[in-house]
């Protein structure tokens, strides 16, 4: 991710937005923070007040590149005690506009079938221009900006 902030959107009857800084991230709904995960913490937000969450959590990048790549899909956090995918699968193929698509497939027992996550990728700027997952659930569109404006994560 070559931007500083990135904001993902997840396309659902209440839309979610997942926002990430280099070393921050966080979950809104309606523009306002929910949950943010900084130095290693997460929280959750109630009445601007944030309550840490146990456990050592990775955030920002990291947490966005770790929790597709083992639940297919973007967490404003990441701890290694959560439920993780088994039977994943990754491939990238060369598409149109020598774009990169990366294909994670997986079967999550929590869910109880297969994910499909396929992501559009830029390698020239290293964005990801689009995404989608299919589960047993039904299937999730996310809509990727590096140029929203959101305020700094931080704590309230």
């Amino acid at each position: 991710m070559t931007s500083t902030r990135l904001r993902i959107v997840v396309k659902r009857p209440e839309p979610l937005e997942l926002r990430y800084e280099p070393a921050a991230s966080g979950a809104a709904t309606h523009g306002t923070l929910q949950t943010l995960c900084l130095g290693g913490v997460w929280y959750t937000i109630q009445h601007v007040r944030a309550t840490p969450v146990r456990g050592k959590w990775l955030c920002g990048t990291s947490a966005l590149v770790t929790s597709f790549r083992t639940v297919g899909q973007p967490l404003e956090s990441w701890n290694s005690t959560l439920p993780t995918n088994t039977r994943v699968k990754e491939a990238v193929t060369i598409v149109a506009n020598n774009r990169w698509q990366w294909r994670y497939t997986a079967r999550s027992a929590a869910l109880g079938g297969v994910v499909v996550t396929t992501l559009l990728l830029d390698p020239t700027s290293g964005r990801i221009i689009s995404g989608q997952r299919t589960d047993p659930r039904g299937t999730t569109t996310y809509v990727f900006s590096y140029t929203a404006i959101f305020l700094p994560i931080e704590l309230p």
